[in-house]
């Protein structure tokens, strides 16, 4: 997702008009939504084959990396 960011930085310079810039950002944020589920596909397929000792532990850290940052930190008992 950082080379994502990174690239979309690129392609866009002095000239670009505010449009493309809004075009560029719209096509980044389309491609990591698919790779967001992507990863939600994968974790779904992994967690049905999960034994339930297994399904414990996933419940507590499964998906937390991918949290977004304004949400409350769970591990952490935040308010």
């Amino acid at each position: 997702m950082l080379e994502d960011r990174r690239r979309d930085a690129r392609t866009m310079s002095v000239e670009t008009t505010a449009r493309q810039r809004l075009e560029v950002l719209a096509d980044g944020a389309r491609n990591r939504l698919t790779a967001v589920e992507d990863v939600v596909d994968a974790g779904k397929a992994l967690y049905a084959v999960l034994t339930p000792e297994q399904r414990l532990v996933a419940d507590r850290r499964l998906a937390l990396p991918l949290a977004a940052p304004t949400a409350p930190e769970v591990s952490r008992g935040s308010r």
